[in-house]
């Protein structure tokens, strides 16, 4: 990235730890969780379909996690100082835009 800030890279192994010992996630859950949620962050994409699914899926494994979703993703959004879009996914021709032509 040319004269400004370098992108970040999220890695799965970060998030993985931080599911695992902050939000008692389940080992493999948060494995595949973490991964995906990386895999999709490094693409930049924070969209609640790219966060949100693989986090409801590693709750939904994982006994011991606490929380609703919102706020366990509040506290990811938090400890990765990331911004998670409350759209589903990023949508090239929004609803807003056919309105406006008429």
């Amino acid at each position: 990235m040319a004269g400004g800030k370098p992108a970040t890279r999220y890695t799965a192994a970060d998030v993985v730890e931080w599911l695992r010992d902050i939000e008692s996630a389940d080992p493999a859950a948060a494995r595949q969780a973490g991964r995906a949620v990386a895999r999709a962050w490094n693409d930049r994409e924070f969209y609640a379909s790219a966060t949100a699914l693989p986090i409801a899926r590693c709750l939904r494994a994982s006994p011991e996690m606490t929380g609703p979703l919102d706020a366990v993703l509040s506290r990811l959004a938090r400890r990765f100082a990331v911004h998670l879009h409350e759209c589903p996914a990023w949508d090239p021709k929004p609803l807003w835009r056919k309105e406006i032509r008429g």
